[in-house]
């Protein structure tokens, strides 16, 4: 991942921040320059996407306060109609309290409903992204208030009441239509349920330094084709089918095939140039309304799907999808891993491990990627503690495999601890299906040689966007017919540069 693009698609913790302001500060440039930017670059936002209008900025004690009085003052200077209410008159930090004197401690207003109501915009700047701590009883009913007016709400930071570290809430969350962030986005801006509460989020630059950048090594991306564009590679003049990928998927048994026909057909659309799927005898008529391109191998027992995955031209292996918790399933994953092929392990595939998780971390490696949804991942990492980015961490890290773990907010995490976080997944991918869908892609990235970690990045977001371009009513086999036109778009695009 080290591309121009690494920095822009970074994403930190407010702890990161904190650091960045701090050496900011050794650079010379001060604090009260960090929050008067910040401030500026909030009141610009507002100036430029809304029409002059009655504003309420409310501000906390502490330096998310403070930038809140700066976005007070520039409205007020650009003649439009504020007023400011401040929740937290004993503690305010320095900064904060040089912002209030020059807004004016005389020109304060107290909490109440009706000045709550009274507002056609609301600025919260009450906590921002360092929130760790459930709030109090005041600003759980000013927080109740704001979601209960019809005001438009811009937040500072983050809302407040998102934990800015994990994306987990306080026991009040502000829900805001936007909100405007510094430097790079927040982990909380992208995991759920934060990422819910957020609205539109616009990051603005407040002036640090951009050798702080450069020399900070960041292990949290937002998913970006400029990521990993790379991964996804035309094919060459001179290149035969078998160079191309040859993937295998093992079938499940009669009544249950149609998962790997999702997953077959979606590695063959994004490219792998052999899709074989291992099926028992009675399974073969199944699959004659699948695309005539895939290969069939009648496969009755373990030896023939060995027979199949020890051909030196297949390049992946999937096992998973629809194929039961059974001896066999377990023994395709075992096989796969003997003959060390590159390998994506999902749905029962994964489940069939829940009373021997230690067998399934002792024989995977950085060449295989585990897709599980919340419930499967819980299975076979049941006694890990934390949120959720923790959780996906440590997984990776005790498996030393690449985790995929599905959601809105899939989380890819790389046994080294680089996570990318997919923000773009429409909830219309909550259909029968999908995830299937989502294996095959990653299964034929991973068969053209695609780097399993920014590969299964690419597969996410191919999977997302191929969802996105078709919208409502949604099937798993419509997000199979857009992914060609999705790979046409970055293959353009990568052209183009």
């Amino acid at each position: 991942m080290e591309n121009k693009y690494k920095m822009e698609y970074g994403v930190i913790t407010p702890k990161i921040m904190y650091e960045f302001d701090n050496k900011s500060n050794e650079l010379g440039v001060s604090s009260l320059e960090l929050m008067e930017n910040a401030g500026t670059a909030v009141s610009d936002h507002i100036r430029l996407n809304y029409k002059p209008s009655s504003v309420l900025v409310i501000c906390g004690g502490g330096n998310n306060g403070g930038d809140g009085f700066v976005v007070a003052k520039k409205l007020r200077d650009a003649k439009w109609e504020v007023k400011v209410m401040l929740t937290n008159n004993n503690i305010l930090s320095e900064d904060t309290n040089s912002m209030l004197k020059r807004w004016g401690k005389n020109n304060l207003v107290k909490y109440s409903d009706n000045e709550v109501n009274s507002a056609d915009l609301i600025v919260d700047a009450i906590f921002g992204s360092g929130l760790n701590r459930p709030l109090d009883r005041l600003h759980c009913e000013v927080v109740s208030a704001i979601n209960k007016s019809n005001a438009k709400v811009i937040s500072i930071d983050l809302p407040s009441g998102v934990n800015g570290e994990t994306g987990e809430l306080m026991n009040s969350v502000v829900r805001a239509n936007s909100t405007v962030t510094f430097v790079r986005k927040k982990i909380g801006h992208l995991v759920l349920p934060g990422k819910e509460f957020c609205g539109e989020v616009f990051v603005k630059d407040i002036g640090t330094p951009e050798s702080i950048l450069k020399n900070f090594k960041f292990n949290f991306f937002e998913n970006n084709p400029n990521i990993w564009s790379e991964e996804i590679k035309p094919p060459s003049l001179y290149s035969h089918k078998y160079q191309r990928g040859f993937s295998v998927i093992n079938s499940g048994r009669f009544g249950n095939t149609n998962a790997s026909k999702l997953a077959a057909e979606s590695a063959l659309r994004v490219g792998s140039g052999v899709v074989a799927v291992c099926c028992e005898r009675e399974c073969i008529n199944s699959f004659n309304t699948s695309k005539s391109s895939l290969i069939i191998k009648e496969t009755n027992n373990i030896d023939q799907f060995t027979q199949t995955i020890s051909d030196k031209r297949c390049t992946a292996v999937l096992v998973g999808p629809g194929n039961g918790i059974n001896d066999h399933t377990f023994n395709c994953v075992m096989e796969a891993r003997k003959f060390l092929k590159p390998c994506v392990i999902d749905a029962d595939a994964i489940s069939v491990f829940k009373n021997k998780p230690n067998l399934l971390y002792n024989i995977i490696d950085q060449n295989c990627i585990i897709t599980p949804h919340l419930r499967e991942f819980e299975r076979v990492f049941p006694n890990l503690k934390g949120n959720k980015v923790d959780r996906v961490k440590e997984a990776a890290n005790i498996s030393g495999a690449v985790i995929v773990l599905k959601g809105s907010d899939t989380l890819i995490c790389s046994p080294d601890g680089r996570i990318i976080i997919n923000s773009c997944a429409p909830a219309t991918l909550s259909t029968a299906g999908s995830g299937d869908v989502l294996s095959g892609v990653i299964l034929g990235l991973l068969s053209q040689g695609a780097d399993p970690f920014l590969g299964s990045a690419a597969a996410v977001w191919i999977h997302s966007i191929s969802a996105k371009l078709f919208g409502y009513g949604l099937i798993a086999d419509d997000i199979i017919d857009l992914i060609p036109k999705v790979l046409n778009n970055l293959l353009n695009k990568n052209e183009n540069k």
